[in-house]
């Protein structure tokens, strides 16, 4: 799997199981898990996003997507964090390995730019070939 993060982001974690990169308003949160379906990726993910963004709303039912042959679910929350109004951003892929991977990206100001930035992340995911 390759994935594109921009150049002034750090990146830390294991390539195999977790990765976390982190901009100046943006963090990505990438988790490797076990296969299974998309929609129970996302239905587990919300009671725990919850409790760092604890009014957190999905704006919409998540999304079907096809990353590079890969299925995808994609759905947006907004919520508050510290006290501070984000957006999160969550993609659950199926891997041609049996494995998913969720990236969970919290934005903390609304910038057009940082959110194409960031749609441009979660768009790069590409399995091996």
């Amino acid at each position: 799997m390759s994935l594109s993060i921009p150049d002034d982001w750090s990146v830390e974690g294991s390539k195999d199981r977790m990765l976390c990169a982190r901009g100046e308003d943006a963090a990505m949160i990438l988790l490797v898990l076990p296969a299974r379906p998309l929609e129970q990726t996302l239905a587990a993910l919300g009671p725990e996003l919850k409790k760092f963004a604890g009014d957190a709303a999905w704006s919409a039912r998540p999304e079907p997507r096809s990353l590079h042959g890969m299925k995808a679910l994609y759905a947006r929350s907004t919520g508050k964090l510290d006290r501070e109004s984000v957006e999160v951003s969550v993609l659950a892929v199926t891997t041609p390995a049996p494995r998913s991977l969720l990236f969970i990206v919290v934005q903390r100001r609304a910038d057009p730019a940082l959110r194409r930035q960031i749609d441009s992340i979660l768009a790069s995911p590409q399995p091996w070939k």
